[in-house]
Parts: C-alpha cells; sequence; structure tokens
C-alpha cells in the first residue's frame, strides 16, 4: 500500500519533525513528573553540576518551554492541518445523503441539494450546461452545532454570488439532525484512522494532557482557599 502524498509530505518535512518531538519529549517529562511525584535536584552538564532548590520553578519553566513549542509546532502544522480538514470535508459532502445523482436522469438529490440557495441552479438544465458559470461547495465545522454549507456561483468574470447555509434547521429536524451526526462520524474517523491525523494532532493532545495536568492542582488549591 503506497503513503498519501499528504502522509509522505508530513513524514519527510524535518523541520516539522525536530518541532514535534522537542513538544513531545518537553511534555511527557511533565506528565512523568506529575504521576511519579519525581523532584529534579541536580543536572549534569559539560562543565558543571546545577542544584534546583524551587521545583515549582522547573514545573514553570516547563510549562512555558511547552507553550512556546505549541506556538512553534502549530505554525509548522498548520497546512497539514488545511488539508486534513479540506480532505475529510471533501469526503463529506459527497456522502450520497448529502448529495446524489440519478445516472438516468441527471437529477441531482440530498441533502445539501434541499437546503441550497436557489441561484446554485441544481436540476437546472440550462445552468448544467452553461460553460460560463460554476457552482463550488466548501463545508465549515464551525463549533459543530453551527456547521455551515457555503455556495459559491462563479461565471466567466469571477465570483459573482455566495451564501453559507447553517445545516440545523428547524424546519427539517430530522434531516439536520443525520447531518450533523453525519459530520461527528465524518469527523471522527478522520482524527482516529487517517494516520496523518494522529502524526499531526497527538503531540497537541500529549501536551494538552501535560498542562491540565499541572494546572489542575493549582487550581484546586487557589478554589479551595477563595472557598475557605
Amino acid at each position: 500500500m503506497q503513503p498519501s502524498e499528504l502522509s509522505k509530505a508530513i513524514h519527510e518535512d524535518g523541520p516539522l519533525a525536530s518541532k514535534r518531538r522537542l513538544l513531545v519529549g518537553l511534555s511527557m517529562l511533565l506528565i512523568a513528573i506529575c504521576f511519579t511525584g519525581a523532584k529534579i535536584s541536580e543536572a549534569n552538564t559539560l562543565f558543571f553540576k546545577i542544584t534546583f532548590a524551587n521545583m515549582d520553578g522547573i514545573l514553570n519553566l516547563l510549562l512555558v518551554s511547552i507553550g512556546f513549542s505549541l506556538f512553534r509546532y502549530y505554525s509548522y502544522t498548520s497546512i497539514y492541518q488545511e488539508a486534513i480538514t479540506k480532505e475529510w470535508t471533501g469526503k463529506l459532502l459527497k456522502h450520497s445523503f448529502f448529495y446524489s445523482a440519478c445516472e438516468h436522469s441527471d437529477l441531482e438529490g440530498g441533502y445539501m441539494v434541499d437546503i441550497a440557495p436557489a441561484y446554485t441552479g441544481y436540476n437546472d438544465n440550462n445552468f448544467r450546461h452553461d460553460d460560463d458559470s460554476s457552482l463550488s461547495e466548501s463545508f465549515n465545522a464551525n463549533c459543530f452545532f453551527n456547521a455551515q454549507i457555503k455556495y459559491d456561483l462563479f461565471n466567466q468574470n469571477g465570483h459573482v454570488q455566495n451564501e453559507r447555509v447553517h445545516l440545523f434547521s428547524l424546519k427539517q429536524p430530522r434531516q439536520s439532525i443525520r447531518a450533523l451526526l453525519l459530520v461527528l462520524r465524518c469527523w471522527w474517523d478522520a482524527q482516529v484512522r487517517y494516520r496523518e491525523s494522529l502524526d499531526i494532532y497527538a503531540p497537541y493532545l500529549i501536551a494538552f494532557t501535560a498542562i491540565g495536568l499541572t494546572i489542575y492542582p493549582i487550581l484546586v488549591d487557589t478554589i479551595s482557599m477563595l472557598m475557605s
């Protein structure tokens, strides 16, 4: 089985790999300290030993380092995240629930057709044979419940009209819920089944887990002091 172009590009990106190793390494160190209660008392360097008197200072330093590494990592992964999102949303809109066309009659149907604005020209033979006009659809998850489909109409002179339509509609509650569930399923599949997603998003999960484990006890102690 040949790897996809996106997966190959991720694995061949040397700078991205170094940022991923740094972020995961710092995060795993912080997780190990939180779970085991280990304390770093001294560190060997090339010329001398450093003794650490303040353990909280080490944790804060690790948190700052992870935060900085997260920003650096994001700057390298943003193009891949956009590509992953474009891939799974493209497959979503090609699902038969959202769009289908009869082989014999060319009639178009599906939820995407049902909620489309009038200018989109679905099932319009004149629009279908108009070489000067084209329609492009794109999906925006937008916090899930606010998910939208964008319909862009173009002609030979450029962009003509666009409109965003929300997936959820009180006029079609059952179809809306089914559409949102399908979005959730496709999104989940993209996160856990695509190795590209695991390569990109796993370091985020590890980093935020490390930050959460470190900050949670501090928040609990702070809330307890305020409540007392």
